[in-house]
């Protein structure tokens, strides 16, 4: 008996370590594909911002991808928050306004799946209103301070930069707050104060204000809770990151 208990523990030990090595290897697969789908919005975002002088608006991100309307930019450029199609969050006055949404992929040339991070939830693409204008990158120039009005928070809820121009969110694993393929929210009953800002909503998954403040920092668990835990991971994007190429040549001759 105490020969078997010996070989059970042993196999036991040996098990913990396989699962624990299969985690880590799972962990460490989707994020290299939320890299990769990060890398490939950014590029899209770009070569619209090339194409059209402008970015685009957010998208309604409550639609499934069998509407017709799923991973389309909002209808009305430099508004974004009237037309046929509506960017799903605003907040702000006038032209200073940010607006939130899905990451328009089809108006971006992307894949509907793009529009998902490797957990099965929606990007959410946030963005200064007036960049969606036309020409807005002409009356914006890299040397502008005055654009990007999105505020991005460390750990402690210090201000990293209020100048973000577009960020672009994943709910991460637990993918709290985050709209489902379903078009319905995902709750965990997560209790984590920045998880709530980033996904505007409560342990409940359910609404609150919107606000254009997202905490941006390295996850965090806590022996307290499990609930207590962030894992959201966001791409920041400044003025600065969008130059063209002539842009470029110009700002290193100065």
């Amino acid at each position: 008996m105490i020969e078997l208990s010996v070989v059970l523990l042993v196999m036991s030990i040996m098990l913990g370590g396989i699962l624990t090595i299969v985690t880590q290897t799972a962990r460490i697969e989707k994020r290299n594909q939320l890299n990769a789908k990060l890398e490939r919005i950014r590029t899209a975002m770009m070569d619209f911002r090339l194409a059209n002088n402008q970015l685009p608006c957010p998208g309604d991100i409550t639609l499934i991808t069998s509407s017709s309307n799923f991973g389309r930019k909002a209808s009305v450029e430099g508004d974004c928050y009237s037309g046929a199609i509506l960017s799903t969050y605003t907040v702000g006055a006038g032209a200073t306004a940010v607006v939130g949404g899905s990451v328009p992929v089809r108006s971006l040339g992307l894949k509907d799946e793009d529009a998902y991070d490797p957990w099965g939830n929606l990007f959410l693409y946030v963005v200064d209103k007036r960049i969606t204008a036309a020409s807005a990158f002409n009356e914006y120039p890299p040397t502008s301070t005055s654009i990007g009005n999105i505020t991005a928070l460390d750990l402690e809820g210090n201000t990293i930069s209020s100048r973000v121009l577009y960020l672009v969110l994943s709910h991460g694993q637990n993918g709290h707050g985050g709209y489902m393929r379903s078009g319905l929210r995902k709750s965990v009953g997560s209790t984590n104060t920045r998880e709530q800002l980033n996904c505007h909503c409560n342990a409940s998954a359910t609404a609150t204000a919107f606000s254009a403040s997202f905490y941006k920092t390295l996850e965090t668990t806590t022996s307290a809770s499990a609930l207590d835990a962030f894992d959201d991971i966001v791409m920041l994007i400044f003025r600065n990151d969008m130059l063209s190429t002539a842009e470029s040549v110009s700002e290193t001759l100065k």
